[in-house]
């Protein structure tokens, strides 16, 4: 990712739950893109770094926020994730989806409770599992999100909430789990926890399409982002996609006039002023178009 230009974001950001405008234009743009750098794979590589979250509180400096002044080491929560842990940090809480466990994460530390529970003493990591007790801890599929916020007090217990919260998931909107209010395992109730950061924004970069299942559709998807936006009134205004248009990174706010923007939740193109909207699909979460 060496070598990226800082590229203006397209429309006003206004990050809080006022009418303060929190950063500059081009700010969270430039905070997304040094957050992905400092704490994910530095080439973008989905296949060494699957789908994964991140919760970042963010210091201000002077009139901006300043990622450099995290003190969580990139390295360190890199290592976690690709471990299927969860890492709490002094302002970083991340975690992949956690899946796969017993090809993926095999030395890494077992922290599901329930999964403890039902294995015998000693268990330490899900290599410790597969070989004691695999037949009985059932089904492992937890969401990024859902393990990231699960773990948030450990920043929260930090008193952060002088900074800027990005909490960031690689694809979005998730409908079956995430945004969900019939699933166990929906983040609608723990995600109001961000709104105690007096500036906050939720930023995705893909289109969520499930493993399993039929793709969601674009009322669908839109039904999932104003579910998000009113659990905890997060907002729609404060949530984003930021990915590459026409090769630049922005990030284009997901409220438009209080409706949902047409490019978080479509793989089409944003429509250019004057233009036709470009029928060319976009790359997804789980792979990309010719």
């Amino acid at each position: 990712m060496a070598g990226l230009r800082w590229m203006a974001v397209t429309l006003a950001v206004f990050l809080s739950t006022g009418n303060s405008l929190a950063v500059g234009q081009n700010q969270l743009l430039t905070i997304v893109q040094q957050v992905r750098r400092k704490y994910t794979n530095p080439n973008d590589d989905q296949s060494k770094l699957p789908m994964f979250s991140l919760a970042v509180s963010i210091p201000k400096s002077g009139e901006s926020y300043d990622v450099g002044a995290v003190p969580d080491n990139g390295e360190d929560v890199k290592n976690a994730m690709l471990k299927c842990e969860v890492f709490t940090g002094t302002k970083v809480v991340g975690a992949t989806l956690l899946s796969d466990v017993f090809n993926r994460c095999k030395d890494g530390r077992v922290q599901r409770q329930d999964v403890l529970a039902q294995c015998p003493p000693g268990v330490v990591t899900w290599l410790d599992v597969e070989e004691k007790c695999k037949d009985k801890v059932g089904n492992i599929d937890d969401h990024a999100e859902y393990r990231t916020l699960q773990a948030l007090s450990a920043i929260q217990n930090n008193n952060n909430f002088k900074d800027l919260m990005l909490f960031y998931v690689y694809a979005a909107p998730c409908d079956q789990k995430c945004t969900s209010e019939k699933s166990d395992w929906s983040i609608l109730n723990t995600i109001q926890q961000i709104t105690k950061w007096g500036n906050y924004a939720v930023v995705f970069k893909k289109l969520f399409i499930p493993k399993v299942g039929e793709k969601p559709t674009k009322p669908v998807r839109e039904q999932s982002l104003r579910n998000l936006a009113s659990s905890g009134k997060i907002g729609l205004q404060n949530i984003f996609r930021c990915d590459n248009i026409e090769g630049q990174m922005q990030c284009l706010s997901c409220s438009t006039d209080g409706l949902v923007t047409h490019y978080c939740v479509s793989d089409k193109k944003p429509k250019q002023k004057g233009g036709e909207e470009d029928e060319d699909g976009w790359i997804a979460a789980r792979g990309k178009k010719g």
